[in-house]
């Protein structure tokens, strides 16, 4: 079984010392808003690193760290109408591979619903995990968004699936919202 955390760091290099320590056993890390300048190497000891990084313009980015005796390869690494994306297969006992994404969606742009369905077309056993700044009531975020409306289409679709242990997706909450 592979195990997998997903974060909001608001900056990876100011984090680093702390990462380690706290994410070590996870066999996949995925971090938003790593906020990395593309020009810098980043490593994280024991992982292999898969970033996406804006060019020209400050913040964001995203990371996938995947352990470095897991047998992966790179499938996606790109950005479309604000919707940053890096996509990697991991080959399994149980399945022939496993698809692991990450996706962070800007709080000015809506859902780009092509990209769920050109991940399930790349593999249909796929987690897709990441910051959609979706807010959807059903889900226990105090209001909707246009975001939480496009992420219920998804769900109403039956192309991808919630799963949810009721844990708190973040440290403080004080802006209305359990997904992140």
């Amino acid at each position: 079984m592979i195990s997998i955390c997903h974060i909001n760091i608001n900056s990876i290099t100011k984090h680093k010392v702390e990462l380690l320590p706290r994410f070590s056993k996870y066999d996949v890390i995925s971090a938003n808003e790593t906020n990395r300048k593309s020009e810098r190497p980043f490593s994280l000891l024991g992982y292999n690193i898969f970033r996406s990084d804006r060019v020209g313009k400050a913040g964001g980015e995203i990371l996938l760290a995947v352990k470095e005796h897991i047998k992966c390869r790179e499938i996606i690494n790109k950005t479309t109408h604000k919707n940053e994306i890096i996509a990697v297969q991991i080959k399994t006992l149980l399945y022939k591979s496993i698809l692991i994404s990450s996706i962070y969606v800007a709080p000015t742009a809506k859902i780009d619903i092509n990209i769920f369905q050109e991940l399930y077309n790349i593999n249909n056993n796929c987690i897709i995990i990441g910051d959609l700044n979706a807010k959807l009531s059903e889900m226990g975020s105090t209001k909707t968004n246009a975001r939480g409306k496009q992420l219920q289409e998804l769900l109403n679709e039956g192309l991808i699936e919630f799963v949810d242990d009721d844990s708190t997706t973040f440290e403080k909450n004080d802006y209305g919202t359990k997904l992140d």
